[in-house]
């Protein structure tokens, strides 16, 4: 479509990602989901990091469930790079990192990275990439998503941007069968560029915001500000793992 491969186009973000995954059950179990029912951030300037953590499925027994989590830091070296230590690092030497660097969290946000056991880190390198494109042809072929504008999950914005995409294009289409213009060539590829324009325009907007999350996170701590604009605190909700009649 744009006629150049991907190696040209993706970004790689100068992040190194370490992936864990256990399982909880009982009280560590209700510990993480009071957490976050079914994931939450971890962003700390101070320490130098942003964690993601994420319930991935709960077990048939409705008292256990399979966790994930991401450990990310801001790196300067280039963390695609063979000789990079993320990927000549061992399970248990990435695990120690992480540990250490999370040692001074409270213990509670501490305790799924200290119950994770080293088999349950990855081998296997994560190495971010995010993607900007500033126009695309007017054509048969429609991207959206990470298609169009790929971008790492510190926001927690790419699925919504996928969705907004989808919204636009369903009604882009729409109207031009409403408007008996589906065979009209001119006024197809008119209705897909209007299309592309605002969705990479949007899609620009959140990758780079997505890249620069940890350094917004770092001015908003110092002036005690949350990290995403808008958000309000919920009343606690006590988790209940067992259903009285």
């Amino acid at each position: 479509m744009l006629q150049r491969p991907s190696s040209d186009l993706l970004q790689v973000v100068p992040l190194t990602a370490i992936v864990g995954e256990l399982t909880l059950c009982g009280n560590a179990f209700k510990r993480q989901l009071a957490l976050g029912h079914s994931a939450y951030n971890l962003i700390n300037p101070e320490l130098g990091f942003i964690g993601f953590v994420g319930l991935h499925y709960a077990l048939p027994d409705g008292q256990s469930g399979r966790f994930f989590w991401m450990f990310m830091q801001p790196d300067p070296e280039d963390v695609s790079h063979p000789q990079h230590w993320l990927h000549t690092a061992s399970q248990q030497e990435k695990l120690d990192h992480v540990l250490k660097t999370t040692a001074k969290l409270p213990p509670k946000f501490r305790e799924v990275f200290e119950l994770t056991p080293v088999h349950g880190v990855r081998e296997e390198s994560h190495v971010w990439r995010d993607l900007e494109l500033e126009s695309l042809p007017a054509g048969r072929v429609v991207l959206l998503g990470d298609a169009a504008h790929a971008m790492t999950p510190s926001r927690g914005e790419g699925a919504f941007h996928a969705f907004i995409d989808a919204m636009k294009l369903t009604t882009t289409l729409g109207e031009l069968k409403v408007n008996a213009k589906v065979n009209d060539i001119v006024a197809v590829e008119a209705a897909v560029a209007g299309y592309n324009e605002e969705m990479l325009k949007r899609g620009l907007i959140a990758v780079r915001a997505s890249r620069s999350s940890y350094q917004e996170a770092k001015k908003r701590a110092e002036t005690r500000q949350h990290f995403t604009t808008g958000m309000r605190a919920l009343a606690p909700s006590p988790v209940a793992l067992e259903l009285k009649a």
